[in-house]
């Protein structure tokens, strides 16, 4: 869901020409990758156990 929200930020700084929207996008994929996500996985870890760890062993982060 990340990465689509992303794609779609670039995708409408590309169509409209703005280079800012471009960099917003990417800032903001880097910001969630440092804080977000951590918070995400914690507190997926906490709800879901066992089952999550191994979910996310076996898959990436960004794209599968």
């Amino acid at each position: 869901m990340a990465l689509a929200g992303i794609g779609q930020g670039v995708c409408v700084g590309i169509i409209l020409g703005s280079y800012l929207a471009i960099l917003y996008s990417i800032i903001g994929a880097i910001l969630w990758h440092i804080r977000g996500c951590p918070i995400e996985e914690k507190d997926l870890e906490l709800r879901f156990g066992k089952s999550y760890v191994e979910y996310k062993n076996r898959i990436r982060c960004w794209v599968s």
